[in-house]
């Protein structure tokens, strides 16, 4: 279990986040949202110890990351995001898909055949294995993206914290994601967090989403919270929220006023 109690962050005296409190299951899918200049990557960044001059408590299984080492939480903790995809145009897809299990092998041991099972089932789970031999540089940017997504799964880690990640793919590509994402947790052994404002693809993934808006959790809820009020509400969008007949999800339609 996840548990953060009161965090507080500051960039000088702009306050970005205030008095944060939640917690987040074991086998939970998180979807983070709210309007631009909410907190979102900021409080993704502070879960994975990008900074430490916070105030309050982030606790992984009764344990402050504060005084967790480096190579431990890197095992606890794996994270993507669109913005700091850094990809080697020159390494193989199943390679890279592999380098996710970097931090389970030892320095200059050679990696396990667990290690390479892992790899081989995500490399198959992200649609990949017809590029699988081939560079990076070879493939499209959203079939790049998918292998470093695929990557970041391999980990296996405990908590996963993902930024924006459906941006960029096609929508096979998204519908193929939130499947990943879903089978990820599905032993209740593994956390998932996201933060991303494409409501469509929160519903469609997330047991719970939590809203930030001035500085704090303004809302939260299943994506039944997700109505007309609500978007105009955090997003100033007009807009039609109707329910899927076939899955129940909230269907959203853009009110064009032009």
């Amino acid at each position: 279990m996840l548990t953060i109690n009161n965090l507080t962050y500051k960039i000088g005296d702009n306050l970005i986040l205030k008095n944060i409190s939640a917690e987040f299951n074991d086998g939970e899918i998180i979807g983070i949202t709210g309007p631009a200049g909410s907190g979102k990557s900021t409080f993704i960044d502070l879960l994975r110890k990008k900074h430490t001059n916070y105030d309050g408590d982030i606790i992984i299984d009764n344990t402050d990351i504060k005084n967790t080492d480096k190579k431990r939480l890197k095992i606890l903790i794996s994270y993507f995001s669109t913005s700091d995809n850094l990809i080697n145009p020159e390494s193989v897809v199943k390679e890279w898909v592999l380098g996710g299990r970097i931090n389970h092998k030892k320095k200059f041991g050679p990696y396990s055949e667990i290690d390479r099972e892992l790899a081989t089932r995500e490399t198959e789970n992200f649609g990949l294995n017809s590029f699988s031999e081939l560079r990076l540089k070879l493939i499209s940017k959203s079939s790049m993206q998918m292998a470093s997504l695929a990557r970041t799964f391999a980990a296996q880690s405990k908590i996963m914290l993902l930024k924006n990640p459906e941006t960029g793919l096609n929508i096979n590509q998204k519908v193929l994601l939130a499947k990943c994402i879903k089978k990820y947790t599905i032993k209740g052994q593994n956390t998932v967090i996201l933060s991303s404002t494409d409501l469509n693809f929160l519903a469609a993934v997330c047991d719970r989403i939590i809203v930030l808006a001035d500085n704090a959790i303004a809302e939260t809820g299943t994506q039944r919270i997700i109505t007309g009020e609500f978007i105009k509400k955090y997003f100033n969008i007009e807009a039609i929220v109707t329910k899927n007949i076939y899955s129940g999800l909230p269907e959203i339609q853009i009110i064009d006023e032009n």
